[in-house]
């Protein structure tokens, strides 16, 4: 892969580059704790660190009693520094997708949808407003959000390129082989693996099917690993 690519891509040496790793806060701080260190600890630096910066590259914060990543971009609006806001899911869906399969209690799905989703909202509102750039993943929320300005964009992060489509031939090669019989049923997952996604549901599927075509079920699993914010 790395070969097909190389023509267009760059290596990035920290110490060359000035790329650098600043903490605010450690990873699994509580709730509580992130309140009362906030206002003294953990926004001063991001402020300092948006001083030092041309543009200003985060999104919103989707726990909006951990306010971290919208800091960036609120003061990146007061210091009058470029600023993006990219955001990759629809947020208003998520409640829905964990409550259906059962990530979500129903005291969690009416706070998240009640309460969480509306300040995540006040969020995007503020960023369509003041931000000079928003990339957000969904026709829906982009056309909700955006209204048709044209900062405002619906935004793709797919890691296809053109050496993945296939040709004419091996198309045809593959839809002339969906109607044999297969020994084999075989599923493949790619993507990260949170309940949401309905991976369990996949497999009981694949299982389902194998036994009333009389064949044996297989299945596979190709996932790439979870960031650190799953």
């Amino acid at each position: 892969v790395y070969n097909n690519s190389k023509l267009h891509l760059t290596h990035i040496k920290c110490s060359r580059d000035n790329v650098y790793y600043s903490e605010a806060f450690r990873l699994g701080t509580s709730r509580a704790a992130f309140f009362l260190q906030a206002p003294f600890t953990i926004w001063p630096k991001i402020w300092r660190v948006v001083k030092s910066a041309n543009v200003v590259h985060s999104s919103a914060s989707k726990d909006p009693l951990v306010l971290f990543t919208i800091m960036s971009l609120i003061f990146a609006v007061i210091q009058k520094k470029k600023s993006i806001l990219v955001m990759d899911i629809d947020h208003r869906q998520s409640a829905d997708m964990l409550y259906k399969t059962g990530g979500f209690s129903r005291k969690s799905y009416c706070i998240a949808t009640y309460l969480y989703n509306p300040l995540v909202g006040c969020q995007l509102h503020f960023a369509v407003k003041f931000c000079n750039l928003l990339m957000i993943k969904g026709r829906s929320i982009v056309e909700d959000y955006g209204r048709g300005l044209p900062h405002v964009k619906n935004f793709y992060n797919t890691v296809h390129d053109l050496s993945f489509v296939i040709t004419e031939p091996e198309l045809e090669k593959k839809l002339s082989g969906v109607n044999q019989s297969k020994k084999h049923i075989k599923l493949v997952y790619f993507g990260r693996i949170v309940r949401y996604k309905g991976i369990n549901d996949m497999i009981l599927a694949t299982g389902i099917v194998a036994k009333r075509l009389t064949e044996i079920g297989q299945t596979c699993l190709l996932y790439t690993s979870p960031s650190p914010r799953d």
